[in-house]
């Protein structure tokens, strides 16, 4: 249930499931068709947690000329929507300040975690009641997720960065470290990009009873792990 009154955000970032357009280094081991319909299945598992976290949620979606309904009727659940921006962190910075127009609060994630405890959601927003900004790691360089209170929102942690490399958590801690902001940094979490990640996905949670993610039933199901 989404809580009244609460002037927190959490903002999520999809994009059209469309051939070709997602998840491209996956389908070089599982197939564009699959892969497609892989993150279909990331989708439904990332609107779960949302609706489980229970905070106003906001999608934001690419292309913003394609279709709003990236997963199933979720348009008249969550507002949606068009991401803007050159690049990933533009659009990611002009989310945050769209959010920032009432909330108190924001805390953005992407769609590639669909095993991500509620909890570390509930750990980001309660940091942020004395902490300026939070940022969880991924194993591979990146982060996650990322949050700010409203006073704290910088626009250097979204320029200037290779985003997709190996260093992209590490560069982005030093900006908002030199810019003197009291940071929370969440537990690493494993997001799913390549085939490895998918691997590992499968062997944490494939003891889940059926209907519990969406992504480890197609797992089974289509690709017969």
């Amino acid at each position: 249930m989404v809580r009244t009154n609460d002037r927190r955000r959490l903002l999520l970032f999809m994009r059209h499931p469309e051939r070709d357009k997602v998840k491209t280094r996956l389908a070089r081991a599982i197939g564009q068709e699959a892969a497609s319909a892989l993150y279909q299945c990331l989708i439904t598992d990332s609107l779960s947690l949302a609706r489980r976290a229970g905070y106003p949620t906001t999608v934001f979606f690419l292309p913003k000329a394609g279709s709003l309904e990236v997963s199933p009727g979720f348009t008249h659940e969550f507002p949606c929507v068009p991401q803007m921006g050159r690049d990933l962190g533009e659009r990611m910075h002009t989310a945050f300040r769209a959010a920032f127009l009432d909330a108190r609060e924001a805390v953005l994630m992407g769609s590639d975690i669909p095993d991500l405890p509620a909890s570390f959601l509930d750990e980001a927003f309660e940091s942020l009641k004395g902490d300026e900004a939070v940022i969880g790691p991924a194993l591979d360089g990146g982060y996650y997720l990322i949050g700010f209170s409203s006073g704290a929102l910088l626009s250097s942690p979204f320029s200037g960065i290779e985003w997709g490399g190996p260093f992209v958590f590490q560069e982005t801690l030093r900006i908002l470290r030199d810019h003197g902001l009291k940071i929370h940094v969440l537990p690493q979490w494993r997001d799913v990009d390549v085939y490895a990640d998918l691997l590992a996905l499968f062997d944490r949670q494939k003891d889940l009873p059926d209907g519990t993610l969406a992504t480890i039933d197609f797992l089974r199901r289509r690709l017969h792990w």
